[in-house]
């Protein structure tokens, strides 16, 4: 018998080894193999908690990547690890809770179940939790002011207007949810004011843009833009064979001066979506004009998708548009397309991050990829994890990375990467910052002083910050919840962190 070692769970919440239900699924299966129901879609969610019971189970050496091992830190110890040759090492400079280097927070507790996403909006947080509430926060206080119980399922992502007036939430209900900022704080019983509908499965990232543009992403294969200010929706979209995972918006930069205009893509991409099959696509407003552009080889590939030139009709049904559905309210001038496949990943992407006229992509096949937001070309490939990279934070001129090998990656992505020089470079870490004895789930920039901080289903959270040889050492180590960190987000001088716990802490 072969001895589980990747856990894996299905929708229907069964665990197998993931490479025995890979197998199944090559044959062509789309069922559960105890309950023979079908299933609505084949992604993989690790058990980290079976898996970290695995783990500790195998003893007390761990191989490390390249064959070498090491010895496991003691209970509740610093992680000692000697670095790989070109490696900077940054690790944790004190045990667990000793003295003054472990740091208690405000821990705000209210939710039954995991917090999923955490949104910051001034001195007032938003959480939302698999208990089906949001919860608003004053965080100065700290207190709860408001429970929005609109959602009949699991809230599983958090947007926000560019003003701050509206903040929207997705669920595994299939409805996004329009709140009024003000009016939740005021309402004794606060009530969303739209329900976007249309979404067949759960939706799984918001990104907002602009008073009144949001894009949301489903595990129904399909991305949607919506005007939120009367509900409409403007454009279905589809592009992916797999439930969509991330979205990210474009965001220019100096990376846009080198890039030569002969490649700019018309129009440029306004924001990407990254899918469970492995893909990228790029989506644009606007015509069906400038030249056809498509590239191909190592670099990875990026093609073009086209949609009609004529215009949508004015009906109240959706007109289709070969990948785009556009609603009646829609112009020819809001038409949206796909103008752009990034392919090179092998296995589901989990991550985006966009900077400096660049975007970044984490894949469950142990690498990160980064890519000319305008020209769509490949520009180096990221190697260095061993396990699923999990999530991205990028700021000017570094990119972080956390997988489940339980590490967190530091990487140089400033300069020209070599673009248009054939292959896409590889490009080793500049630092490895280790300590965290699980999976790293999520991570946050704080900008004054450069901070970043790293969250983990071990249940800590990492602060780690630049020392005086330019490498990165962890600086604070935050205790407080009793199971996983699963989200983070900072605004100003402070973290926010969500727990499996359903705690909320303030840091």
């Amino acid at each position: 018998m072969d001895v589980m070692t990747d856990p894996v769970i299905l929708e229907t919440g069964h665990t197998y080894d993931r490479r025995s239900i890979e197998r199944w699924f090559a044959k062509s299966h789309r069922t559960c193999p105890v309950t023979g129901l079908r299933l609505r879609h084949t992604s993989l969610t690790p058990n980290h908690a079976l898996r970290g019971a695995i783990e500790e189970g195998a003893g007390p050496r761990r191989p490390r990547a390249g064959g070498a091992e090491r010895e496991s830190p003691a209970a509740g110890g610093a992680e000692r690890e000697s670095p790989a040759a070109g490696d900077s090492v940054c690790e944790d400079p004190a045990p667990r809770g000793s003295g003054a280097d472990a740091y208690i927070p405000n821990i705000l507790h209210g939710h039954e179940e995991i917090v999923w996403a955490l949104l910051a909006l001034g001195d007032v947080l938003y959480s939302a939790s698999n208990d089906g509430t949001i919860r608003v926060w004053d965080v100065a206080a700290p207190a709860c002011l408001a429970v929005l119980r609109a959602h009949s399922q699991p809230v599983l992502c958090l947007a926000a207007s560019d003003d701050g007036a509206r903040v929207y939430s997705g669920s595994y209900d299939r409805s996004i949810l329009v709140w009024d900022a003000r009016a939740v704080l005021e309402a004794a019983e606060p009530a969303p004011a739209l329900r976007l509908q249309g979404h067949r499965d759960a939706v799984r990232a918001l990104v907002a843009f602009g008073a009144d543009a949001l894009v949301s992403a489903s595990y129904d294969h399909e991305v949607r833009v919506w005007s939120a200010r009367d509900g409409a929706c403007l454009a279905v979209l589809r592009q992916h064979t797999a439930p969509v995972r991330v979205l990210a918006l474009r965001e220019p930069g100096a990376a846009d001066q080198r890039t030569p205009r002969s490649c700019v893509r018309t129009p440029t991409p306004v924001f990407f979506s990254a899918s469970y099959d492995a893909t990228i696509a790029a989506w644009a407003c606007g015509g069906s004009e400038g030249a056809d552009w498509s590239a191909s080889g190592a670099r990875g590939e990026a093609r073009l998708s086209h949609a009609p030139s004529t215009s949508p009709t004015d009906s109240d049904s959706c007109a289709s548009l070969g990948d785009a559905h556009l609603g009646s309210k829609s112009k020819a001038s809001q038409r949206w397309r796909c103008v752009g496949v990034l392919s090179g990943h092998e296995r589901a992407i989990r991550a985006l991050a966009a900077s400096d006229g660049r975007l970044f992509s984490g894949s469950d096949d142990a690498t990160v990829r980064v890519w000319d937001a305008s020209t769509l070309e490949c520009l180096a490939v990221l190697r260095g994890h061993s396990d699923n990279v999990r999530v991205l934070c990028a700021i000017p001129g570094t990119l972080f990375s956390g997988a489940w090998d339980r590490t967190v990656m530091a990487w140089c992505v400033d300069g020209e990467l070599g673009a248009g020089e054939g292959a896409p470079r590889q490009l080793a870490p500049a630092a490895v910052l280790r300590g965290h004895s699980q999976a790293v789930l999520c991570l946050a920039a704080l900008e004054s002083p450069a901070r970043l901080v790293s969250g983990s289903y071990d249940g800590l959270l990492r602060f780690w910050e630049r020392d005086d040889e330019g490498g990165w050492r962890c600086s604070r180590l935050c205790e407080g919840h009793r199971d996983g960190v699963r989200a983070l987000t900072a605004a100003g001088r402070r973290v926010f962190s969500g727990s499996y716990d359903g705690s909320v802490g303030v840091w």
